[in-house]
Parts: C-alpha cells; structure tokens; sequence
C-alpha cells in the first residue's frame, strides 16, 4: 500500500561536506524537494526551519561528524521525529542505536539509493496517518461515551414521564438531541391516525406506525412547516401547523438534565381545526359588520352634508347673485365717474368683489359635487385620458420649485369616462397636495395609469368593496406622509391638516365627489416615518365603462 501523496512533493534534507556528494543524491532523487548544508551546524539549523520529511546525514565531515549531528537532531524535540539515514563509505555495526534508520553506502547505486528513501518517506507517512486515525478514534469514542450518557439519561428521565404522558388527552412525542422521535404517546397516536391518509399526500414516507425512531426532520416535507419549531431551540416554542388537511398547534420545550445538559424535546400536539375554523367566522362576522358601519356612517354623513348644503345652497346662490349683480351695475356706472384716480380705485373694489364671489360660487359647488347632490347632468367632454394628464403635467410644472420632480409612467391606452375638466380638477388637487407634503426638502410626484386585474380591497371613501379588474389612476409622492391617526378623515368636508387660511378641507371631498360619479373608488397608501414616508392615492374606474 502506497501512503505517500502523489500531490505532495517531499523534502529531503542533505547534510554532506561534499558538494560532489550533494549534486549526485539531487541528481538521483531529483523527483523530492533538495535542500542542502555542508555543514552540521548549519543543517541543524535548517531541519529546525524547514522540517524536512527526511535527513540524509554523512558520518564523517569536517567539524561537526554525523554522529554528533544526529545526537543533537533527536535531542531537539523540534527535529526528533525527522528520520535520518546514514551516507558512509565502510560499514556500520548498528545504526539504529545512533539514531538513525537505515544507511546509503558510497558509491551511491542509484536503485538502492531511491528505493531506501522512498521506503522510509512512505514508513513515515504511514505512522503519521495512523497516529491521526488513532486519535481520531479517540476522539469518536468520546462522542460515543458522551452521547451514551446523554441517552441513558435521556431514558431514565422517559422512564419517569411515561405513567403520565400515556394518560394525557393531548398528543405528546419526545425527541432526542439527534431530532429522532423517541416516544410517542397513545393519545398522539389516535391523532395522527386520523390524518395519517391526507398527511401521506404532502408527505409518503410518513407512517404512524413507524413514527418512533423518525427524525422529525421528515416534516420539513411540508412546505408551510414552521421550522423554527425543528431547530436547536433553548426555550418553549409553540406554532401552529397545516398538516394532513387539519390544523396543529404545537407546543415544544427543550429537556434538561440536572446539570442543565439538553437532552432533547418535548412536543404537545393539539388539533385545533375547529377552533381556527371559528375564530374565522367570528373574523369575517366582525369585518363584515365593521365594513357596514363605516358604510352606515359614510352614508349618513353624506346625508346630513346634503341637507345642509342644499337648506343653505339656493338662499346663498341668491345673495350671491344680488351682490354680484349689483357690481356687475357699478361696474357700469363707472363709466360716468370723470375722476380718473376714483374711478381705478372702484374699478379695482368691484373686481374684488367679483373675485370673492366668484370664490364663494366655486365653495358652494364643491359643496354639492362632494355631497352628490348636484343632480343636473351637464353634458361630459371625455377626452384620451393619456392627454389630459399630460396637459396637467404641463401646466404644473411651472407652478412646482426646482426641487420637486415630476415622473409619468402611462401604461394603458383606455379611456376612463370621466370628464376632462373634472379629471383635470382631480390632478391639480392631489399634485398641490403632494407638493405641500415636500415644501421642505423637495421630492417627486410620480402619476401612474395602468390595468389591474383580480384586485380586493375597501375604498377608503366609501367604505365599499372593491374588487374585480380596473382601470388606476395613481399620484404618489415621497413626501411627509399622512398619520394613520387621521388617514380615515381626509374625505371628510372641512377637515383639513393645513394652517388656518391655507386650505378649505373640500378639496380631497370633492376629489372623493367626482371619482364616486364615475363609479369609481380611491385606495391610500401612506407611511410617516423617519425611514419611510411618502402618500399614494390609488384611483380605480371599471373597465367597462367604455362599453356604458
């Protein structure tokens, strides 16, 4: 048997006073790596460095001789180990007893000379693989008296549990350190029998019958396995798992001994498919009565906002429309005032006044459009939707500071049914909105226009379902973002989060107005942290409106 790596490129040491001596050996093992001293003093010195895998050491040399250079290599425990053939010219009685293990006779026979190296270098290699081979068993049969212990313990404190574990109504398997099942109670055992045939779909190895002696690592089979519960852990884990069509909680704590060795683990099985199944019903029962109430208040809400807006719509239209038509006569009158400098100041006083009522006309309008109750039909100019976002973009872009970037990202041709001039209102508010949420470090406004399909989810507005394919209509900003505190008001008519003077609170209520008459709904997304801030308003229009 070869024990040598065919890899590896051995070194040999010479130590001769005779450079002729030393260039034949290199010629004659030129296969090993040389290293050379003509000294002994000197080649002492080297073997300590380079470790040499042999030393061939000639008996007579100037100085040092190769007996004292040998006394001195197996005195030192650095070099000690190395083996040392003898290079002489007549005939040793013993080597072996200097220190050596074999001699190279002079003239050197080339054969002889490899073969005696060779031998030796391979003699040790295979003492060195043995030494580690025994250590290694050593080291095995530790682990093995260890792990001894362990199950020994492992089955004494079993032995112990087991009076109590059988008579438990809940399923209890006990694992060792290895995670193979070591116990398996009868009550775990009717309950895997009850699903063993669904729990075979998922995973055909298993077998209750054979579940002791199992590592529990077979459940990794499972995709939607917790398996954290199936790791090393120190402490009471507990999971609830779909297995065999039910559903299993499982309650797992580690196994010490009395010296706080872990010896494996505990795991409590319950079946708690019923139970899920009603807390499920009793979710949705309460998400269902949830949705009607918001739907209730919203409903209400706008009922009241109605009464009270079209109680005070007509008596205020008619104020407006005597005081505006009593300037639009001053207007007139002007024209006789010969002061130049009087007539440009009630020139400018009318204007106002125009200005003002105007402004007024514009609150009572938004009033009605947010409540619904503008029933008048105007006739709609629908325009390619693609265009008059464009023409918004257009338009806002000088109304925007340098800081603030606007991005579109068109991806649908269709044409959602809404008019333009209100579309266009609807834009305009959302990107003033955004650019006030990024007045102080800037940001971007991004619009969006694609399809969605299989979407499910309530519009914040209305509190209604949503659900099917639609058409969406996005503004997002990375700006401060809106509190979840107050997110669920922000359609509500008057509310508003900006200063006093800054802002009506019926522009995103008439957004909500406008979006709902065209059987629409509005989605937000918002976040208002350090880390993460910034306000989506997803917009949905059906996708069959073209076809209305």
């Amino acid at each position: 048997m070869n024990a040598m790596n065919p890899e590896k490129k051995y070194s040999i040491l010479i130590i001769d006073d005779d450079s002729i001596n030393i260039r034949l050996l290199a010629d004659i093992l030129n296969e090993y790596k040389i290293l050379f001293a003509t000294e002994g003093e000197k080649g002492i010195a080297l073997a300590v460095e380079q470790q040499p895998d042999l030393i061939l050491l000639d008996v007579v040399m100037s100085g040092m001789n190769g007996y004292e250079v040998c006394e001195k290599l197996k005195a030192n425990p650095l070099t000690n180990k190395i083996s040392i053939i003898f290079i002489t010219g007549y005939l040793i009685a013993n080597p072996f007893e200097i220190g050596a293990v074999d001699y190279i006779h002079r003239p050197f026979e080339p054969a002889i000379v490899k073969a005696r190296v060779k031998n030796q270098i391979e003699l040790q290699v295979l003492q060195e693989t043995n030494l580690m081979y025994s250590e290694s068993l050593i080291v095995a049969n530790e682990e093995l008296h260890a792990k001894n212990i362990a199950t020994q313990k492992t089955a004494a404190i079993l032995l112990r549990l087991k009076t109590g574990l059988d008579n438990l109504s809940t399923g209890v398997t006990i694992a060792d350190n290895d995670r193979v099942v070591t116990y398996v109670n009868s009550s775990a055992v009717q309950l895997f029998n009850k699903v063993e045939s669904n729990i075979r779909r998922d995973i055909p190895a298993f077998s209750v019958e054979n579940l002791v002696g199992t590592n529990i690592d077979l459940f990794h089979k499972t995709p939607l396995y917790q398996k954290n519960l199936l790791a090393d852990f120190q402490y009471t884990v507990e999971v609830n798992m779909p297995l065999g069509g039910h559903i299993m909680n499982i309650k797992a704590s580690p196994i010490f001994d009395d010296d706080g060795e872990r010896l494996g683990s505990v795991a409590e099985w319950r079946d708690i498919t019923e139970e899920e199944s009603r807390v499920a019903e009793l979710a949705k029962s309460h998400d269902q009565n949830t949705i009607l109430s918001k739907q209730m208040n919203h409903m209400q809400k706008l009922e009241s906002i109605g009464r009270l807006t079209s109680g005070i719509a007509h008596d205020f239209n008619n104020i407006l429309g005597c005081i505006l038509g009593y300037n639009e006569m001053t207007g007139y009158a002007i024209e006789d005032i010969y002061d130049g400098k009087l007539r440009a100041e009630i020139e400018n006083n009318t204007k106002q006044v125009d200005l003002a009522g105007k402004r007024a006309a514009d609150l009572i309008n938004k009033m009605l459009t947010y409540c619904r109750q503008d029933t008048q039909k105007k006739q709609m100019d629908i325009k390619p939707t693609k265009a008059v976002i464009q023409e918004v973009l257009g338009m806002l872009k000088p109304a925007l500071t340098s800081r603030i970037e606007i991005q579109a990202l068109l991806e649908c041709e269709d044409i959602i049914q809404i008019d333009a001039t209100d579309l266009h209102q609807i834009l305009t508010n959302l990107a003033i909105n955004s650019r006030d949420a990024m007045k102080e470090h800037g940001g971007m406004i991004k619009f969006s226009l694609r399809k969605i399909t299989n979407i499910s989810a309530y519009c914040l507005a209305c509190a209604g379902v949503v659900k099917g394919d639609f058409i969406e209509l996005s503004v997002a900003d990375n700006g401060t973002g809106i509190d979840p505190e107050i997110i669920s008001r922000v359609f509500d008519p008057f509310f508003t989060t900006k200063a006093q003077g800054e802002g009506t609170g019926l522009g995103l209520s008439t957004v909500s107005g406008i979006i709902h008459q065209s059987n629409g709904h509005i989605l937000i997304h918002s976040k208002s942290t350090k880390e993460h801030h910034g306000t989506t308003f997803r917009m949905l229009f059906p996708c069959d409106s073209l076809a209305d």
